[in-house]
Formats: C-alpha cells, structure tokens, sequence
C-alpha cells in the first residue's frame, strides 16, 4: 500500500510540477519566447575553417618568425605591412609580394585578376562591397577607403609580378 501511495504522490508532483511549468497554454514557462542575440562571427570562423584574431597571435613562434621576416625591399615591405595591420595574412598570403600569411583563405596575388570573373565587378568595387565570407570579414576590419586604395594598388603589383616572374618590386 505503501509503494501505491508513493507512486501516487510522486505522479501528482510531476503533474503539478508540468502544470507550473506550461500553465494552461501547453508552453514551456521556462523557456525564453524569443530568440536571444547570438554572435555569429566565431562560428563563421570556425566553420570556415579559419582562426580568431586571439588563436591567430598566440600562433607558433615559427609562423610569428616567418610572417616578421623581412620582404624584398623596407619600402616594399612598409606597403605590404597593410596585410598585416588590418589581418589579411591571417588568412592569406601575396606570394608575389613575398607576403607570408595564413593558408585557409587564397593566395590573393592573383585577386586582382580573379575577383572581376567570380563576382562580376572590379576589385575596388568588392572591396567596397564584398561578397562571400569575406561579406561577413572585412566590414570588421574596419578598413578606411584609402586603405582599400592602397591594397588595390598592392594587388595590381601582384598581378603584373605573377604575370612577369622575373621583374623585382
């Protein structure tokens, strides 16, 4: 008799604990009716494969080496340090302009070539309104137009290094 009132007891506590919770409606009283405010940087990070800015700087002393090491010429090298103040080379590497950087992303020696053929506009224009992951990335780069200016300029070099290997910046 005992087990029966125990069992008893115990069915009408979860039925009063259910009915708190989803009152008359059948909702869930606990659950949030709206949708909370999700970062969605760190998973479009993640998911495409790539590292946070905080992953990215506490990287092997080999690949902090090999990104410090000079380019061809300081000038060179102070023109390209764009790539690297605003987090291009996180993700990719100028190897025309002896840019040392991140593999996940492409090599972006030919961008000014290949940007025109996959978006359909120039890369002045993409930089201005980018497409694709880089959609969700370089508006928070916080990349000024003279900047942009300067990495078109960049990438125009690339493409005509790439074109004739044997000229020097």
């Amino acid at each position: 008799m005992k087990a029966k009132v125990k069992g008893g007891v115990l069915l009408f506590l979860t039925f009063v604990g259910l009915g708190y919770l989803t009152g008359l409606t059948g909702i869930v009283a606990a659950a949030p009716k709206y949708a909370p405010e999700v970062d969605r940087q760190p998973a479009l990070v993640y998911n495409a494969g790539l590292k946070t800015a905080d992953q990215a700087s506490a990287g092997s002393e080999v690949q902090q080496t090999a990104a410090k090491e000079p380019s061809a010429t300081d000038a060179s090298k102070m023109d390209t340090e764009i790539f690297s103040t605003r987090g291009c080379i996180q993700c990719h590497t100028i190897s025309a302009l002896k840019v040392v950087g991140g593999a996940t992303g492409p090599d972006l020696s030919g961008a000014f070539k290949n940007v025109p053929n996959k978006y359909g506009k120039p890369l002045s224009e993409f930089l201005q309104q980018p497409e694709g992951v880089m959609a969700e990335v370089l508006p928070t780069k916080n990349v000024t137009d003279k900047e942009k200016e300067q990495i078109v300029e960049l990438l125009t070099k690339a493409a005509d290094q790439q074109e004739d290997p044997g000229s020097t910046l």
